[in-house]
């Protein structure tokens, strides 16, 4: 007899009883989505059991017939997927084993709003059936053993109450005493004792309605977490600098605000001061009980009731009590701590403003400067690392670069890092990661050279990130997108790029490492690593590779979702090609999301362009972005030559030019996707489409060919590319622009004219200039931004003339001499 059913029999439970009950539940949904809930129900045992009503499972972590999702997004994606793959079929089942009983809450909600026509979605809550099939339990037993998910009521209809089956396995007595005190411990930490729900609404009510989706998780994370914690440590301004790193200085003085003037009254501060100072004693309580890993296990089902109560899974629960006990031990919060903090709030608030605006903000539009991961497109949660990924679609989950702990090592000391490989073998991302785990582990500013830097300006920067107590690293990156060298004759009009300007940045950066001993971290590819290794000075090589098999296919499961067996057979051809590697894996990776993880097609793919990864790119456009049809391909056409020809086409421009050509198309996801700057690689494969018909060199798939040919003849007989130069029309572009931008003012008030009139007359600068990056709020002094205004706020304009935050090229020029004239508004601003 299988371990698990022997240990329902020794708890009194009829096993054979609740088999039949849990599988009539399954049954009873013909077709859709059935949710295993919660953790601690041996919910993977029971699927095994029942794997002949089911069709396909996906889980949280890997079993064997299972499929492994990475978080809740995707794992809906894929469910609604193979629903839809299998439309034909009257019974069809996905069965789901979330991480925690909050991702089924999610997951619900995400396919709910995706469903259509029979789909339907079913929890089912494994302890009430385990309730139903236990004999007689002794009285301590069961309240050891009985757990309620009220919350899931949020996702569906039904009773969430029940026992979970781990306690019954436990017979000494002296056991069960220990384990019914350590659920009376953590049961205090319920929001609903000591009305901590009352105490945090009044404390910080307001300030939390003003964050879209804020949990009490994030408040007390970051009022509790920095405020009481930092507050001993650094002093009020440290505070306030962590506060306005994870949230934003404008949202810091909201909060401020709305907390005194709640903490004004007397019964609301001591309301306040009573409640925190008697939560942080029980989580310190808390947190030794939880140090018990069997009180973890066998209580599993009850924590992840708890720290559902509170927004969260039970791996962010604990980890937020030890936090929370951590601050206790650290410094007791009592009734006069919180006055005292509430006295030096009122007084000290606007120099703490003056201070976070003097150290906090950049030097100029030249220098990125990131304080939190997140900015540098690096996501920490559910005990996963997200990126922002190649695709310019979506995050993708991080898989470890076999690299890691070479580059982390480096890093480590003050020193300048050269991370060389082939393009495409995730440098960049690897590259990022490393940065950001320095954010959070040790604290560091990276400090990005972005262009036309020079030492001077370098060096202000590292002396004023410095003065706040923190160590910069300086990060260089060429090989991110639009930065390639180009030779002339390989450049499309929109990049004639010489490589010059990098290497110029990259003597900046040796200088400024070598001089100020500061860690600084170069990403190269092996080509222009190999013309300026001799010239860098003292420096240590990280070399990046992709050719790890295991590696490879990790990156192809993250970006499809798909079987660990589908992965490998596709990870194996790309591991046969010399470069690019990485990127082939993830555009391969949502091809096979896209095809239901039928692997034939991309596998097929992949052994046609014989290691060609431009060609291999060409078959993702087709099949992924085009979805393979000649239909779409045929009204896409005419903004795929544009965009190989001048770089990414404005959103609203491309809609433009798509309808003045006879197609109308709205918000469609091919115009977004061309609209976005895009790998190396992929704009070589972007561009190789978009002259083969100017060039009369044919390409494959056939299909994307010819309506490429289509495409270039109907702009030349539109008049958008004139038939002698083979160049666009810049006059027929600002009239497109004008007659957009003229349809779009007309809707905004007075008030929103006059904001773009300013804004439209800043991009004009900028384009006389030559400068076609924007800069935002917080790039500038505050001097500099205070003139500009509302200039520095994106609008309607932006869509029609911007793409990734810089002035698109295909209107660069066009703008310049619209400049002279201020036309581009025409009548609309009157």
């Amino acid at each position: 007899m299988p371990r698990f059913l022997r240990q329902l029999k020794a708890g009194s439970v009829d096993v054979e009883r609740f088999i039949h009950a849990v599988s009539r539940g399954v049954e009873g949904l013909r077709r859709g989505v059935v949710i295993f809930a919660p953790p601690g129900s041996s919910r993977f045992e029971v699927v095994k059991r029942l794997r002949e009503l089911i069709d396909v499972v996906y889980a949280y972590k890997e079993e064997a017939g299972v499929s492994k999702y990475q978080d809740v997004g995707q794992l809906a994606e894929a469910v609604a997927e193979r629903l839809r793959s299998a439309e034909d079929k009257p019974v069809y089942r996905v069965a789901v084993v979330p991480r925690s009983t909050l991702d089924a809450i999610l997951l619900v909600k995400r396919l709910n709003e995706a469903k259509r026509g029979d789909l339907q979605v079913k929890i089912l809550y494994l302890p009430k059936y385990y309730a139903e099939a236990a004999g007689e339990l002794e009285k301590e037993l069961r309240a050891l053993a009985e757990v309620e998910h009220h919350r899931l009521k949020t996702a569906a209809e039904g009773e969430y109450r029940g026992i979970s089956p781990k306690p019954l396995q436990i017979s000494d007595k002296e056991k069960l005493k220990k384990l019914l005190e350590a659920r009376k411990t953590l049961e205090e930490l319920s929001p609903g004792r000591l009305g901590l729900k009352d105490v945090l609404a009044e404390a910080f009510g307001k300030a939390l309605k003003a964050v879209p989706g804020a949990a009490v998780v994030l408040a007390l994370g970051d009022l509790l977490g920095y405020a009481f914690g930092g507050l001993a440590a650094e002093g009020l301004w440290r505070l306030a600098e962590r506060l306005a790193e994870k949230t934003g200085l404008e949202f810091i003085k909201k909060l401020a605000d709305s907390v005194l003037e709640g903490w004004g009254r007397d019964e609301v501060k001591d309301k306040v001061a009573a409640g925190i100072a008697e939560l942080l004693r029980r989580a310190e309580r808390a947190a030794e009980v939880l140090k018990d890993g069997e009180v973890a296990d066998v209580l599993e089902a009850f924590l992840d009731q708890l720290a559902l109560e509170w927004g969260m899974d039970a791996e962010s629960f604990t980890a937020f009590v030890e936090n929370l006990a951590r601050l206790k031990r650290r410094r007791i919060a009592t009734e006069d701590d919180l006055e005292e903090l509430r006295k030096e709030l009122v007084e000290r608030l606007e120099k703490i403003y003056g201070e976070l605006e003097g150290r906090l903000r950049p030097l100029g539009v030249k220098v990125g400067v990131y304080h939190v991961p997140e900015q540098l497109g690096v996501y920490f949660g559910d005990g996963e690392i997200y990126v922002g990924n190649v695709l310019a679609r979506k995050r993708a989950v991080y898989v470890e670069h076999p690299a890691e702990a070479a580059l982390a090592e480096k890093l480590s000391q003050r020193q300048l890092v050269v991370v060389h490989g082939p393009k495409g073998e995730g440098k960049s991302v690897l590259t990022k990661v490393a940065l950001a785990k320095k954010i959070v582990g040790d604290r560091a500013v990276v400090v990005e050279v972005r262009e036309k830097e020079d030492f001077d300006t370098l060096v202000e920067q590292v002396d004023t990130t410095r003065e706040t107590g923190r160590e910069p690293i300086l990060y260089f990156d060429p090989s991110k997108s639009r930065r390639y060298p180009r030779r002339p004759w390989e450049g499309a009009r929109h990049r004639p790029r010489t490589g010059l300007e990098e290497l110029a940045l990259l003597e900046a950066v040796r200088d400024v490492a070598h001089d100020e001993g500061v860690a600084s971290v170069v990403v190269l590819s092996d080509d222009l690593y190999a013309l300026v290794k001799d010239k860098l000075g003292a420096h240590v090589a990280v070399e990046v590779r992709s050719d790890d098999i295991i590696f490879l296919q990790r990156l192809v499961e993250s970006y499809s979702g798909c079987p660990a067996e589908v992965a490998a057979e596709v990870a194996k051809e790309v591991g046969k090609y010399g470069d690019n590697r990485a990127l082939v894996a993830a555009l391969a990776g949502d091809w096979l999301k896209r095809e239901g993880c039928r692997r034939e097609a991309v596998a097929e793919a992949l052994r046609r362009a014989q290691g060609r990864s431009v060609d291999f790119a060409l078959d993702y456009i087709w099949y992924a972005v085009l979805g393979g049809s000649s239909e779409k391909a045929y009204v896409y056409a005419p903004l795929i030559v544009l965009r190989g020809l001048e770089g990414p086409i404005p959103v609203k421009l491309a809609e433009r030019i798509l309808i003045d050509l006879g197609n109308k198309v709205r918000g469609s996801e091919v115009v977004r996707w061309f609209a976005k700057w895009h790998h190396s690689t992929l704009e070589k494969a972007i561009e190789k489409a978009a002259l083969s018909p100017v060039n009369r060199e044919k390409i494959e798939p056939e299909e994307l060919y010819q309506a490429l040919v289509d495409g270039f003849y109907e702009l030349k007989k539109r008049g958008l590319i004139e038939k002698e130069k083979k160049a666009i029309d810049s006059d027929r572009i600002i009239d497109l622009i004008r007659s957009g931008l003229a349809d779009d003012m007309s809707q905004l008030s007075e008030e929103e004219k006059r904001r773009c009139v300013k804004r439209v007359a800043f991009i004009l600068g900028h384009a006389w200039a030559s400068h076609p990056s924007l800069p935002r709020r917080g790039d500038l002094h505050k001097e500099v931004e205070t003139v500009l205004g509302d200039a520095l706020e994106p609008g309607v304009v932006d869509d029609y003339v911007t793409a990734d935050g810089i002035i698109a090229p295909i209107v660069l020029t066009p703008l310049a001499f619209e400049a002279a004239g201020a036309s581009l508004l025409g009548e609309s601003a009157g």
